[in-house]
C-alpha cells in the first residue's frame, strides 16, 4: 500500500525511487486496478475542492469567527472581510457538507490558532511585565493579543495561497482533460474503439483524460448518462460528485444530480461505494440499483423495474421480464397490436435494444429466446406464438 501512496504523490519522489514503484505497478496487475481508482480519486478530489472553495482564506476567517467560542471577534474584521465572509457562507456551507474532512480541517485551524493565543499571550507576558495588580477586564481581548492573531492569519493565509498555487501547478500538469456537455434538448453519444459507447442525456457533463481511444477508462459524470461498457482488462470507473462506480463490462444508467447518485444496473455486474469511502460498496446485479447520498453508505441493492427506471435511457430493457409486460412496452413505444400465445405469455425475456429499433427485429429476438415465432399478420399486427 505505501507504494501506491508514493505512486500518488510520484511528483515529490526521486526518479529513482519513482521509477522503482511504476515498475512495481506494471509487473502487478491487481495494482493497476487499484492505481486507476486511487488516481481518480485524487483528481476528482483537487477538481471539486478547487470547485466547491475557490477562496482557502475564507475557511480560515470561518474556522476563526464562527461558533459560540469564537477565538476572533467578527468585529475584528474589515467590512470587506467581513462581507466576503458573508456571500461565502452558502459555498463554504456546500464545501463542508460535500468534504466532511474539512470539518477535521477547521478544527485543526482552532486548535492551532488556540496554542498560539495561549503561546503568544505567555511570550508577550514575560517580555512585558506588569507590575500593576491584575484588574478585571472585558471579555475583549487586548491588542497583544489580537496582534498575535493577525500574525497566525497571516501566516495560516499565507501557507494557503501557497497551497493554492501549488493545485493550480496540479491542475495544469494534468491538462489534456476533455469535457463533453450535451447542450441542445436531445442526448449525445459517444463512441470509443474499445466498444464503449455512452448516452449524455441533455445537460449532461461526462469528463475524462485525453487517450488513446480504448485507453479511456476513468470518467466524471455530472448529470444523467447511460454507459455501456466493453470488457477490458483495466476496471472502467465512474466518479461522481458522492460515489465511485467500477466495472468491468457492463450496462448501467447513472443519474447524479443535487447530493444523490442513482446507479441501476441493466447487465454484468459492477461495484458502488461513497466518492471518498471506496471500501464502503455494495455489488449490484442485473436488475438491481442503489443510491448513494452526500457521504453516506450505499443503499442496499433492491430489485427494480428496469423498463420504468430506465425509460430515458434511449433503450428498451428486459431482466427476467415476463414476455406479457415485454409486449405491453414495446406496443405502448411502437403504437403497434401484439398477441401473444397463452402458453407463452409468462415466459421470462432479457435483452435490450434501442428504441429505433424496428419492433419486428425486437419481436424476432424475443420470439427466438421463448422457443416460438414471430409474424406480422397485417400492417402494425404482430402475434408470437409456438411454431
Amino acid at each position: 500500500m505505501h507504494d501506491l501512496i508514493d505512486l500518488l504523490y510520484a511528483e515529490d519522489l526521486t526518479p529513482a525511487r519513482r521509477q522503482a514503484v511504476e515498475a512495481l505497478v506494471a509487473e502487478r496487475p491487481d495494482l493497476q486496478a487499484q492505481v486507476a481508482q486511487l488516481m481518480q480519486v485524487r483528481h476528482a478530489l483537487r477538481r471539486d475542492l478547487a470547485l466547491h472553495l475557490p477562496d482557502r482564506q475564507l475557511l480560515v476567517l470561518h474556522a476563526l469567527t464562527e461558533g459560540p467560542d469564537a477565538l476572533l471577534p467578527k468585529e475584528d474584521l474589515s467590512p470587506q472581510e467581513r462581507q466576503a465572509l458573508l456571500d461565502a457562507k452558502p459555498s463554504l456551507d456546500q464545501a463542508l457538507a460535500a468534504f466532511p474532512a474539512l470539518h477535521l480541517v477547521v478544527d485543526d485551524i482552532r486548535r492551532d490558532a488556540s496554542l498560539f493565543d495561549a503561546a503568544w499571550a505567555e511570550t508577550t507576558a514575560q517580555a512585558r511585565p506588569d507590575p500593576r495588580p491584575a484588574t478585571p477586564r472585558a471579555a475583549r481581548p487586548s491588542s497583544s493579543r489580537r496582534r498575535g492573531r493577525w500574525i497566525w492569519r497571516t501566516a495560516v493565509g499565507t501557507a494557503l495561497v501557497l497551497f493554492v498555487g501549488l493545485a493550480v501547478v496540479l491542475l495544469q500538469r494534468d491538462a489534456g482533460q476533455i469535457t463533453v456537455t450535451a447542450e441542445g434538448p436531445a442526448p449525445e453519444s459517444l463512441s470509443w474503439a474499445d466498444g464503449t459507447s455512452i448516452r449524455l442525456q441533455p445537460g449532461a457533463q461526462l469528463q475524462y483524460q485525453r487517450g488513446e481511444g480504448a485507453s479511456v477508462r476513468q470518467v466524471t459524470l455530472r448529470g444523467q448518462a447511460y454507459f455501456d461498457v466493453a470488457t477490458g482488462p483495466v476496471p472502467f470507473t465512474v466518479t461522481t460528485e458522492q460515489a465511485l462506480l467500477t466495472v468491468l463490462g457492463t450496462s448501467f444508467g447513472v443519474e447524479a444530480a443535487g447530493e444523490a447518485t442513482d446507479v441501476v444496473l441493466a447487465s454484468g455486474r459492477l461495484s458502488l461505494a461513497p466518492r471518498l469511502a471506496p471500501d464502503a460498496l455494495v455489488v449490484l446485479e442485473p436488475g438491481q440499483a442503489s443510491r448513494v447520498v452526500q457521504a453516506q453508505a450505499p443503499t442496499a441493492p433492491e430489485p427494480v423495474d428496469l423498463l420504468a427506471r430506465l425509460a430515458w435511457s434511449g433503450r428498451i430493457h428486459f431482466h427476467a421480464t415476463p414476455l406479457s409486460k415485454a409486449v405491453e412496452r414495446l406496443q405502448e413505444h411502437y403504437e403497434v397490436t401484439i398477441e401473444v400465445e397463452d402458453d407463452l405469455m409468462e415466459e421470462r425475456v432479457t435483452g435490450s435494444f434501442e428504441d429505433t429499433t424496428p419492433v419486428g427485429e425486437i419481436l424476432e429476438v424475443l420470439a427466438l429466446a421463448v422457443g416460438g415465432t414471430s409474424t406480422e399478420r397485417a400492417e402494425g399486427v404482430y402475434r408470437i406464438a409456438l411454431p
